[in-house]
């Protein structure tokens, strides 16, 4: 599986574990995985519920632990505990 492949893959991951905390009172802080694209990054990315929200409501945003930065990516936002990178084309 490519670097980018298994980032898409943590994507879903973090989706579902967003729709399960959907279900109980999610207040504080819910891991998710780092969405970077270096193979085997098993990173935990804590944020809050807004937080999440906010990252998802890019297409081409990606969640990484600080860092976590590959070629064809700019940083979008940059938090203490997460960094919100947008995925570009590389020439």
């Amino acid at each position: 599986m490519s670097d980018r492949a298994e980032s898409e893959v943590f994507r879903e991951v973090n989706e579902r574990i967003a729709e399960l905390a959907s279900g109980w009172s999610w207040s504080g802080t819910q891991g998710f995985m780092c969405e970077c694209a270096t193979a085997g990054c098993m990173q935990l990315v804590l944020l809050t519920r807004e937080e999440y929200e906010s990252v998802r409501a890019g297409s081409a945003h990606f969640l990484t632990a600080p860092g976590h930065r590959a070629d064809g990516e700019r940083v979008v936002e940059s938090h203490r505990l997460f960094v919100v990178v947008e995925r570009v084309a590389v020439a």
